[in-house]
């Protein structure tokens, strides 16, 4: 009968039944798993230090080696576009190639805050240049090593952004 119990009882039947078979075919024993666990464990990735020492110790140690994408969602205003710079200048200076996703703000906004950040002084001052904040812009841009990437990628979830990272595998 059709009643709306027995759909739903019908339903919860042959999703067991997919799960059991799908188990079947691509399950991994639980020795397996855990010998995986405990082998990482003894010989863990080198970590990359972000340069924030709380930010590290969330991570265990700092980023494993290897290719990761790390993102920050926050409310406006909260940090999110110093840490994820501070967080790609520790990475360059540590020799690793980086590429810097700029959801928000593009690549030329993004670049002004970090040079500001590195050579101290406010961003607000591109408004009216100086021969010492071009001197300053000019000892920062120095600072930045050729191993820093930024795409502009505006309005893009961070989903899509996952999956576009791969195309920038270094």
């Amino acid at each position: 009968s059709d009643f709306p119990g027995a759909i739903l009882s019908r339903s919860w039947g042959e999703l067991q039944d997919l799960c059991r078979d799908e188990t079947r075919r691509s399950g991994r024993r639980i020795g397996e798993i855990i010998e995986e666990i405990v082998d990482e464990m003894s010989n863990p990735p080198p970590r990359l230090s972000t340069s924030l020492p709380r930010l590290d110790d969330s991570f265990g140690g700092g980023i494993p080696l290897g290719g990761y994408v790390c993102g920050f969602e926050a409310r406006p205003k909260q940090g999110k576009t110093l840490t994820m710079a501070t967080i790609a200048m520790a990475m360059v200076q540590q020799d690793v190639e980086t590429v810097y996703f700029a959801l928000e703000m593009g690549g030329a906004r993004l670049m002004k805050r970090m040079l500001g950040h590195i050579g101290r002084f406010n961003s607000a001052w591109y408004k009216h240049p100086t021969e010492d904040l071009v001197r300053r812009v000019v000892q920062a841009e120095r600072a930045i090593p050729d191993r820093l990437e930024i795409v502009d990628c505006p309005g893009i979830t961070f989903d899509r952004l996952k999956a576009t990272a791969t195309d920038y595998a270094i």
